[in-house]
């Protein structure tokens, strides 16, 4: 429900500590007129335990919702800051049992500000100093506390080489290209890898050397680009896109040993080496983008061999990509009898018996069978989001294994760009924190709330914090998250919550149930609901037999309690005895009834006022009368609303003061140039201040007079169209100018929310304010309200 009362007019509600609402003593009054219906004796209208009552009157408040401060207790484990936020290197520490240095392109490191490398200790965040000012592109470290970086300089098109030590970064070397892979040999020299031709002033095609004061190439080097680099005993090897090293013909692969390099050449051309590793035996293992059986046989996979007799051997039949073609294996690890691989492919072994795999994967190399890591490496994906992969892999002495990339979660928890796995179960990088509510595993997209018994949020998350909650929960004031029940088998769209609705017509049997309904739309995915269910406070059901399409937006009359929906569908009520109703529907506790003949399309929100129902969408018609994306029904017809409609697609609407205002995707209302948000004087449509331009306005709010607006627009005509996402009107409607609140979201955002304590925000992001880890749902706290 994209729809928010201002806090003035906040009601007051009944929450519990479980997970239902309760009412106060005596639950609310009954409409004026309306019959008194008996309990019925059903023994599943008692009250859930530990029930608590909510003070009944309206609750003012004073805040002002422009002032306070985006709050980072609601961030998730990982790394976090950017939109784009990747780990693109992993290193474990070579003498300690469970660290590993992070590096990528990040400014966030749980709720700690840093740029793009830090060091997880096993249970908590260290920062090197302010971190780097580039990407990291790769990582080594000693067992004496120097780490090294290569990072990616943008103003030259190169990179640069720095050293950590003492608390400071220092650089000790420059690239004319990108420094690939990185590793310190048992001799203390550190090697590196990648697409440039120059270190420094010196010609050092793709290969280079530095032995503590001066760097140098080995007497060959490689024809292409280095990407991986691994040492044994006496023995360095590399791996990348070449075909020779000086001479020697040696596709990707090859070793120098005792100043003398040999092969270990692949057959096929155009494919590459990104990731290297040796077993306890001295065995190496190969993992890029490469086939060993014939290409054009796509039952075998490939991606990860190891050299056995002279030959590279197919580990396991290898991995697939989609929907042929050997898979893309980034990261190459050992621990004890296991073999993992990551980086981008969807199933492993020969292609009749293949296991489905999502960017990572486990090898047993005694029984050799291979085995989906515990559902794998996924990705919520945003306006400014690229998809899913993993990039890097490092195992440590303990016998973790430590995974990096693009992606949010691990198997169905939440995990920014970098997780741990325990060989059983994955591990989520996040410190002990008192003050940490958590995040949610994916993106909010709708809110409700009634009076101060906490905020209903839906959307596409399977964990709240470190309930599972499978696309609903509710954030309690003071206790954190709760469940509702076993949650909803699809992403939920829309939320409303309400009383018990009062029946135009009361059977006596049929009883009022004590306690609040929360409602949800949904994208039901598994057709139990049908798109429609009600949370009782003890269980979810089915409500009213559904819909034959989504419902998504949904809104709550808080005189009588009906609960009006509007969406994609036709008919509502069960399959076998369903009510035309198009797009719109009315239910009053006990059937669904058509508003007028309805509209001819998706309505996107609902407003309720008194008698009128106000919405926007994207139908043209409304009871046979051209309205172009608003109308009014007033129980018995249709109406336009203002002397003309949208050009474009109107996504929500709010009463502010005594004016009506209306974001969405639209460039006029009328005649009107107008971007994005209209409000309706006396005299027409017109411009909210100075307009938000760029791509959509999804969401507006009145909150103690203050108007905001969230989607993916530009405060400034003259700015970028898309930076911003989260706006307050500074002013009045007509003159005012549109201000970002503290630097919004670095993402679209779908919905907005106030509670007393703050502005609740939704959708495919990863930070608030400047760069604060806020995955998914983001709060900004009014100055003076709880944190």
């Amino acid at each position: 429900m994209k729809r928010t009362f201002s806090l003035l007019l906040t009601l007051a509600f009944a929450c519990g500590d479980d997970d239902g609402l309760a009412p106060p003593d005596g639950g609310f009054p009954l409409r004026d007129g309306a019959p008194e219906v008996p309990d019925a004796g059903r023994g599943d209208l008692e009250q859930p335990p530990g029930a608590l009552a909510c003070d009944p009157e309206a609750l003012p408040v004073e805040a002002d919702p422009t002032e306070g401060a985006w709050d980072g207790a609601l961030y998730v484990p990982g790394v976090g800051g950017r939109s784009d936020l990747a780990v693109t290197a992993l290193v474990a520490l070579p003498d300690d049992d469970d660290a590993v240095l992070v590096g990528g392109s990040f400014e966030a490191v749980g709720r700690t500000r840093t740029r793009n490398v830090a060091l997880w200790t096993g249970t908590a965040w260290e920062t090197l100093g302010e971190g780097v000012d580039g990407d990291v592109t790769a990582l080594s470290a000693d067992a004496g506390g120097v780490y090294y970086a290569a990072i990616r300089d943008d103003s030259t098109s190169g990179g640069r080489v720095l050293r950590y030590a003492e608390g400071a970064w220092t650089s000790i070397g420059t690239s004319s290209g990108a420094v690939e892979a990185m590793a310190l040999a048992p001799d203390g020299r550190l090697w590196i890898g990648g697409w440039f031709e120059q270190v420094g002033d010196a010609s050092m095609p793709y290969l280079a050397v530095w032995d503590g004061t001066a760097w140098a190439a080995p007497e060959n080097v490689p024809d292409a680009g280095v990407m991986a680099i691994a040492h044994h005993e006496s023995s360095t090897c590399v791996g990348g896109d070449f075909e020779h090293v000086g001479a020697l013909e040696a596709r990707y692969a090859a070793c120098l040993t005792a100043g003398t390099w040999s092969a270990r050449a692949f057959a096929y051309p155009y494919y590459q080496i990104k990731s290297l590793v040796f077993d306890d035996a001295g065995v190496l293992y190969a993992a890029g983008n490469f086939p060993i059986e014939d290409p054009e046989n796509y039952d075998y996979g490939g991606g990860v061999a190891r050299w056995v007799d002279g030959a590279w051997q197919l580990v396991g039949d290898g991995l697939h990509s989609d929907p042929a073609g050997p898979g893309q294996v980034e990261g190459v690890g050992i621990v004890g009898s296991n073999l993992y691989v990551t980086g981008g492919f969807v199933a492993a072994g020969f292609r009749p018996d293949a296991i489905p795999v999502n960017d990572a994967a486990r090898y047993d190399l005694e029984a050799e069978v291979w085995d989906d890591v515990r559902g794998g490496l996924g990705k919520i994906r945003g306006i400014s989001l690229i998809g899913t992969n993993a990039l890097a892999l490092a195992t440590t002495r303990s016998g973790l294994v430590y995974f990096g990339g693009l992606f949010t979660l691990a198997g169905d928890r939440a995990a920014f760009g970098v997780v741990a796995f325990d060989g059983v179960y994955w591990r989520p990088l996040a410190e002990v924190d008192e003050d940490a509510i958590g995040g949610v595993t994916g993106e909010v997209l709708s809110f409700a709330s009634l009076g101060d018994c906490g905020l209903y949020v839906g959307g596409r998350f399977a964990y709240a914090g470190d309930q599972r909650v499978d696309n609903v929960a509710r954030l309690a004031p003071g206790a954190g998250w709760e469940r509702l029940g076993d949650g909803l088998p699809g992403t939920v769209r829309a939320l409303a919550v309400g009383n018990d609705p009062i029946p135009d017509v009361a059977p006596t049997s049929l009883p009022l149930r004590s306690g609040g309904f929360v409602y949800a739309g949904l994208d039901d995915e598994s057709g139990s609901y049908r798109g429609l269910a009600v949370w009782d406070g003890l269980a979810w059901s089915p409500l009213g037999g559904g819909a034959n399409g989504l419902a998504q937006t949904l809104a709550v009359d808080p005189a009588t309690w009906h609960l009006y929906a509007g969406g994609h569908f036709t008919r509502v009520g069960p399959e076998d005895a369903a009510l035309y109703a198009a797009h719109v529907a009315r239910w009053d506790g006990v059937r669904w009834h058509p508003l007028g003949t309805g509209l001819d399309a998706a309505p996107r929100d609902l407003l309720i006022e008194g008698d009128d129902v106000i919405a926007v969408g994207d139908f043209v018609t409304a009871g046979g009368i051209a309205v172009d994306g608003i109308a009014r029904f007033d129980g018995l017809a249709w109406h336009p609303v203002g002397p003309s409609g949208f050009v474009g697609y109107p996504n929500s609407v709010v009463r502010h003061g005594e004016a009506l205002v209306v974001g969405g995707d639209f460039d006029a209302a009328d005649v009107t140039p107008i971007a994005n948000v209209a409000w309706l004087s006396p005299e027409g449509w017109g411009e909210v201040g100075n307009g938000l331009p760029g791509l959509l306005v999804q969401d507006v709010a009145s909150v103690n007079g203050v108007l905001f607006a969230v989607g993916w627009f530009s405060t400034d005509r003259d700015g970028d169209p898309r930076d911003q996402a989260v706006a307050w009107l500074d002013g009045d409607l007509e003159t005012g100018v549109w201000r970002s609140l503290q630097g919004g979201v670095d993402d679209l955002a779908e919905t907005v929310h106030a509670l007393a304590d703050g502005l609740y925000v939704g959708g495919p992001f990863a930070s608030s304010g400047n760069d604060q880890p806020s995955a998914g749902l983001a709060r900004f706290v009014f100055e003076g309200g709880t944190p």
